[in-house]
């Protein structure tokens, strides 16, 4: 494991860097990724969507530091 490249979730051989997809990994495998296909499609759109409001907020604080700086 290289510490540049931290977090890393390395289970059966296989390894990950990506955040998401760990989240997602260890959610099924500990029973917290909903009862059925819907509440699990329910809970990766929250997801989403909260990433996204994110990713949003960091895009307006870059807009808002551009603009200041000018």
């Amino acid at each position: 494991m290289e510490l540049a490249r931290l977090p890393e979730l390395d289970t059966k051989n296989i390894s990950t860097h990506q955040p998401l997809a760990m989240c997602r990994f260890l959610a099924r495998e500990l029973g917290l990724a909903g009862n059925d296909e819907w509440e699990a499609l329910y809970i990766d759109a929250t997801v989403d969507e909260l990433c996204a409001l994110k990713a949003r907020k960091f895009c307006l604080w870059i807009i808002y530091v551009i603009l200041n700086i000018s």
